[in-house]
């Protein structure tokens, strides 16, 4: 399986980038220990945040503080990762754009250098991402490609060579969800304990930043959007799996049958599913 560069060093050298425009123009005595990043970002801020584009020139940009995003700008999609190199240089930004309410959408990898951070007047820690270009130009992109991302080395398939590989998977609770993750075939005696979940009924307000645990009540993710069947009704829930920081998260659909509703006391709520993380690691990534 195919993974994103995400590692703690990966993500110690994405922990704060500088806004472009307001660097030193010359290079700084080297330092090891830093006390803080004048004008720095953090990359799980970064994360998230939507990119517009623009056809005005967006040079001084930078300097240049606003209150609000600029009327004629379009919402062009929203970053979903950084990549960088082995040498610990930003290479790309993953940005998702087009397509509606998360279906249909595209991954294009955009050149760091390629964007402007404009400071925001009305929170000094905020800032609006800039393209210079337009929604058509990104659409019109070639999409990004998981497969030309470094992976770590294949564990090797023989379990002599490796005892580690002999240890049996944790049980799948619930059958259904056997479908989505093919490395578990055996169900748990005992159901996963909670409501049945029918998210058709759902709206997505109530769906996005609910967590999820898995079947030894670890916290595997937290639901960042929802697939739309064609009937305009939600058919899964997307989570957020694995990362450190927002960064290097993988994203997968779970439907109805691999949830279970579960209600606190308190009034709180959360979702259980009957896989581990590294099962839904393990699972094809949602694209939409």
């Amino acid at each position: 399986m195919k993974t994103l560069l995400a590692n703690t060093v990966a993500a110690s050298a994405l922990a704060l980038v500088a806004f472009p425009a307001l660097a030193d123009s010359h290079e700084a005595e080297r330092q090891t220990y830093l006390p803080g990043i004048e004008q720095g970002v953090r990359a799980s801020d970064f994360i998230g945040k939507t990119v517009y584009v623009t056809e005005a020139d967006t040079t001084g940009m930078s300097t240049e503080a606003i209150a609000e995003a600029d009327a004629a700008w379009q919402n062009a999609g929203e970053i979903n990762d950084l990549m960088i190199s082995l040498s610990g240089d930003t290479e790309a930004v993953l940005v998702d754009v087009g397509g509606f309410l998360g279906i249909g959408e595209k991954t294009v990898a955009v050149a760091l250098n390629e964007l402007t951070l404009v400071p925001d007047t009305n929170s000094p820690d905020d800032y609006f991402i800039v393209f210079h270009g337009t929604s058509a130009s990104l659409e019109a992109a070639p999409a990004f490609d998981p497969e030309m991302v470094f992976e770590a080395a294949e564990p090797t398939a023989d379990p002599a060579a490796d005892p580690a590989l002999t240890k049996a998977e944790p049980p799948i609770a619930d059958p259904a969800t056997q479908e989505a993750v093919t490395s578990v075939t055996e169900p748990q005696a005992d159901p996963l304990p909670g409501e049945t979940v029918d998210l058709s009924t759902w709206v997505e307000d109530d769906l996005i930043g609910m967590r999820v645990y898995g079947p030894n009540d670890e916290d595997v993710g937290e639901i960042s959007a929802v697939a739309v069947g064609t009937d305009g009704k939600i058919e899964g829930a997307v989570v957020d799996v694995g990362g450190f920081l927002g960064i290097g998260e993988k994203k997968v659909a779970l439907d109805s049958g691999m949830l279970m509703l579960v209600r606190e006391a308190d009034g709180d709520s959360w979702f259980r599913v009957g896989a581990t993380q590294e099962q839904l690691e393990s699972m094809e990534p949602h694209m939409g």
